[in-house]
C-alpha cells in the first residue's frame, strides 16, 4: 500500500486495518500531513480550525486515542521540556 493510501485509510478512522485494539501505531510525517490528519481524526476540529492548532513543531508529539471509534487527543503538539529549552 503507498503511503498516500496509507494516509487516507488513517484519515477514514480505519486504523484497524492496521493494529488491534491496545496496540499503538506511531506516524512520523511532516507538519502538514501530522495537522490534516489531527483535524480530520479528531471530532471537535474540521479543516476550518487549521489556524486553531497553530504550527506544527518539529519534533512534537500529539498523542491519541480512540475510545469507543472516537478520537481523542491525549497530548496535542507538545515539545518535551529538554527539546523546548534548545
Amino acid at each position: 500500500m503507498l503511503v498516500a493510501e496509507q494516509l487516507a485509510v488513517l484519515s477514514e478512522n480505519r486504523c484497524d486495518l492496521f493494529v488491534a485494539d491496545g496496540e499503538t501505531l506511531v506516524v512520523v510525517a511532516h507538519g502538514v500531513v501530522c495537522k490534516v490528519l489531527l483535524l480530520n481524526l479528531l471530532p471537535e476540529y474540521t479543516l476550518a480550525d487549521w489556524h486553531l492548532i497553530g504550527p506544527m513543531r518539529n519534533v512534537a508529539v500529539s498523542e491519541l486515542v480512540r475510545e469507543h471509534a472516537v478520537w481523542r487527543s491525549v497530548r496535542l503538539n507538545e515539545l518535551s521540556k529538554a527539546v523546548a529549552a534548545l
